[in-house]
């Protein structure tokens, strides 16, 4: 039998650590501290307004209330910093990294300022989304909460921003690093002329990226490659595999050595090593679809048991030519992954491609990596079944699927921050 809602005491900051086992929540409030509830009874305490973010790797989490940020050490416990005002009009809250808490205002009939704070809100760095190529609408932090980074694709006017000549080929994309602590910028380029002005390449063509810190660069390119960029130097270049410009990275765990990669089209994850560029394991549902239909078969939701037998219908959703695509697309929306969250204990959280229509109900599956297998029942029946009542159709799920910066966030201990019509609890994976 599955716990009640019951405190549980904070983790330690650090590398991701834990097992996966049965579902604890607690409600989070906006001190950081936990609200004790009776064990077999839910808790009735009023919910914390406000946002929430958390460091996936040091378990630091950032709250934003009345207009105000607190910083707490970790999601349970003191010590937890002194309000400071998030300093914008209509403030969001957007990320936090190390010591770094990026908000930007909202409601801008231009381009929004956007301000990163350090834990005691003194600004580091500030700007305007419309006003710069770097930085600008898209920047994010970077891992280690040392700088920001961005994709910028070369133009002529990106060209003449950043002080780059004819060595770099126009509509090449390029990733541009800057370190808080003295301004610094760098450029990360996959290759210099290749001939092909004003075009470029796939593999030069930066399809997504990942800041690590102000020297080292993840990066994902058209043609379907992950690549390690250390400065100026190639670490390591990995070919994905199935069809370019599909990929995308989905987490990276710089401590463990491991970034996650999702295919976009049949929903494939696959994990590669930060060090070497192997591909330690990959998961793939259309080829493990028994595994997923007794996940679905198990679950108390009676449209995600049926799922499969609506692939027909969903295979007239698909936009793709041949009837192959198509065949793999369907296959895809009800096995594959749409993305995915690496846990302390190294298994890896999924979650199901089935929401972007609107209609199709939502999955979610902790898979073991090591063996290839979905560990335990399907993620939500488990959440409702603690206590989190309706929480397959109450979480910040949109049309176009799950949206990892709002409702499940990643922490150490291991646990999840999870929210419901505006309500935070945080899930203990024991």
């Amino acid at each position: 039998m599955l716990p009640a809602l019951v405190p549980v005491p904070g983790s330690a900051p650090g590398h991701r650590r834990g097992r996966l086992g049965a579902l604890i929540l607690v409600l989070v409030t906006g001190s950081c501290a936990v609200v004790p509830a009776p064990a077999e009874a839910r808790a009735t305490a009023k919910p914390m307004p406000g946002e929430v973010r958390a460091d996936p790797h040091s378990g630091r989490v950032a709250i934003l209330r009345g207009g105000a940020v607190t910083v707490c050490n970790t999601v349970a416990a003191t010590p937890c910093t002194a309000p400071f005002a998030a300093g914008l009009p209509e403030p969001r809250l957007q990320a936090i990294r190390g010591h770094a808490v990026m908000v930007n205002g909202s409601g801008c009939e231009a381009g929004c300022p956007v301000m990163v704070l350090d834990d005691s809100g003194r600004e580091l760095f500030r700007w305007t989304t419309e006003e710069h190529v770097f930085p600008g609408t898209g920047t994010r932090l970077l891992e280690d909460g040392s700088g920001v980074f961005r994709e910028v694709f070369l133009t002529e006017d990106s060209r003449k921003e950043l002080g780059l000549d004819a060595a770099f080929d126009d509509v090449q994309s390029l990733v541009v690093t800057r370190r808080f602590a003295d301004g610094r910028t760098r450029i990360f380029a996959l290759h210099g002329v290749t001939g092909r002005r004003p075009g470029a390449a796939p593999e030069t063509i930066v399809h997504d990226a990942i800041g690590l810190t102000p020297d080292d660069v993840v990066m994902l390119t058209a043609d379907g490659s992950m690549s390690l960029r250390h400065g100026d130097r190639p670490a390591f270049r990995t070919a994905l595999g199935g069809e370019p410009g599909r990929w995308r990275l989905a987490d990276v765990d710089p401590a463990g050595r491991l970034v996650l990669g999702v295919n976009g089209f049949s929903g494939a994850v696959a994990g590669v090593d930060l060090g070497t560029g192997a591909v330690r394991w990959s998961w793939d549902g259309i080829a493990r679809q028994a595994q997923v239909r007794r996940l679905f078969a198990a679950s108390a939701d009676r449209e995600l048991a049926a799922l499969p037998s609506r692939l027909p219908e969903i295979g007239d959703l698909v936009p793709a030519a041949g009837a192959d695509a198509v065949r793999t697309g369907a296959l895809g929306i009800v096995y594959g992954a749409a993305d995915a969250r690496i846990l302390s204990s190294g298994d890896v959280l999924l979650i199901g491609k089935t929401a972007q229509e609107g209609t199709l109900p939502l999955w979610g599956a902790v898979l073991d990596p090591a063996a290839g297998v979905l560990r335990g029942g399907e993620l939500y029946d488990r959440l409702e079944r603690s206590g989190l009542k309706s929480a397959r159709e109450l979480m910040s799920v949109d049309r176009y699927g799950w949206r990892p910066d709002r409702g499940i966030l990643v922490v150490p201990g291991p646990g999840l921050l999870v929210e419901v019509q505006g309500r935070w609890y945080r899930v203990e994976l024991e």
